[in-house]
């Protein structure tokens, strides 16, 4: 243990007892290593950028998938608003049963909105999507059935689902078609998004630990005489170790702000061509980037995996460097 240091005649003359003294002591020495270890570093730019550089690209690629999942969520959340639920009827329902039977879907708590389309309307509007003029005025008859286009009130696919059996089901339906195929495939691709992301992340914050860490087993190192020489006067480890977490604090802050600006820049760079893509399929799809709490949640990251990498780092070598009292 340290030996505690009595309070001067100074302090005294102040008024602080004893314990107010040692917590004075104990706010003003971090008060010291907070701004004296950021000027180490600041100190040398170039030999601590390339652990920086290294943190950054480790926390930057596992944004850059999560910003990817967002952006896939989004789309598949636009494209949802358009599912739709086609019920293609007999050919022995009349257009007024069916109108009749539109207006009776619509009712139904869980539909948007329905309307009707006759045989004539389903393949003149067929013929547009496709440009088959020619080719349909040359069809003796009409192949396409009477239609009757539900949008659901949810958007989710288990719901549109239900929706979809329960009025499959009905006696006037001859079939029925769920148009959300690339909503499923959107969302099979945003899970495996997911889980690559999650294994991504793990391995490269395993990276950002043992970056961290081989840097502070070389500053304990190079300091080694300077640690036997306070702890024969009695320092604690934890005063000891003290600098390296300020300084593994810095490396963490470095880090998390270069891979902020690596992610910026990034989308920045696929703002334009993304939003020319969209505007291609007339969508409003816009690239969303990192908020700013999840911005700061990316720098508390790299905080936080610097922090714990030097104590482990730290606290190994220093139990290993012990010094040599004269006897």
């Amino acid at each position: 243990m340290a030996p505690k240091k009595k309070p001067t005649n100074r302090m005294k003359r102040r008024g602080y007892t004893p314990r107010e003294f040692n917590s004075q002591a104990w706010i003003n020495h971090h008060k010291h290593l907070f701004a004296e270890s950021l000027r180490d570093v600041v100190r040398r730019p170039f030999s601590n950028a390339l652990t920086w550089l290294v943190i950054a690209v480790a926390l930057a690629l596992p944004a850059l998938l999560f910003v990817t999942q967002k952006n896939l969520q989004q789309l598949a959340g636009q494209w949802q608003e358009g599912a739709q639920v086609s019920l293609f009827l007999y050919d022995t329902v009349s257009p007024r049963d069916g109108a009749l039977l539109a207006d009776d879907v619509r009712q139904r708590p869980e539909v948007r909105d329905a309307w009707y389309l006759s045989k004539q309307q389903a393949l003149t509007e067929f013929s547009a999507w496709l440009d088959l003029g020619g080719v349909i005025d040359a069809l003796d008859s009409n192949p396409l059935p009477a239609t009757i286009v539900v949008l659901p009130i949810s958007q989710t696919r288990t719901d549109i689902e239900i929706l979809g059996t329960v009025l499959g089901s009905l006696p006037e339906v001859a079939d029925m078609q769920l148009d959300i195929e690339w909503v499923q495939r959107l969302e099979n691709i945003n899970a495996f998004l997911h889980r690559v992301m999650w294994a991504v992340s793990s391995v490269l914050g395993l990276t950002v630990l043992l970056i961290v860490g081989n840097t502070m087993r070389m500053a304990t190192e190079a300091r080694r005489d300077e640690i036997m020489v306070v702890k024969l006067v009695g320092a604690t480890s934890s005063f000891v170790r003290r600098p390296f977490l300020y300084m593994g604090l810095w490396y963490g802050c470095f880090g998390g702000l270069m891979a902020c600006v690596m992610v910026w820049t990034s989308l920045a760079l696929l703002q334009a061509p993304v939003a020319a893509l969209a505007d291609s399929y007339a969508s409003n799809v816009r690239l969303q980037g990192l908020t700013i709490p999840e911005s700061l949640l990316l720098l508390i990251i790299a905080v936080a995996l610097s922090i714990l990498s030097t104590w482990v780092t730290v606290s190994r070598r220093l139990a290993r460097i012990e010094p040599n009292p004269v006897l």
